[in-house]
């Protein structure tokens, strides 16, 4: 494995992470929503649902804050993370010395 993947790996592991959570969130919300329309009552099906409807809220700001608070490989900063940040840039490159997220860099010793 070369050393960029190995750098950029955290970063790729905890932005599908939480791809997956919140993608989570909308299917469950129609899945309740067919199983009301269905005319469901149990609460042995409706409570599972809201269950893992809560961990996906929840896993989704998990990962959210564990991506704003990685660090870059070149400058050993916080990546994406500012107090007085711009609103629109998305957290493609490092706010501290601009290097462009998953590029090709030697990282720091």
């Amino acid at each position: 494995m070369n050393n960029f993947t190995e750098v950029w790996s955290p970063f790729r592991f905890w932005n599908k992470v939480g791809v997956m959570f919140t993608l989570g969130i909308p299917i469950l919300l129609l899945l309740l929503f067919l199983l009301q329309c269905a005319g469901w009552q149990s609460t042995y099906l409706t409570l599972p649902i809201i269950l893992a409807f809560l961990i996906c809220i929840i896993g989704s700001l998990a990962s959210y804050i564990k991506v704003q608070f990685l660090r870059c490989p070149r400058c050993n900063e916080f990546f994406s993370f500012e107090l007085l940040r711009n609103p629109f840039d998305r957290g493609q490159k490092c706010v501290h010395c601009n290097l462009k997220l998953y590029s090709n860099i030697e990282p720091t010793q």
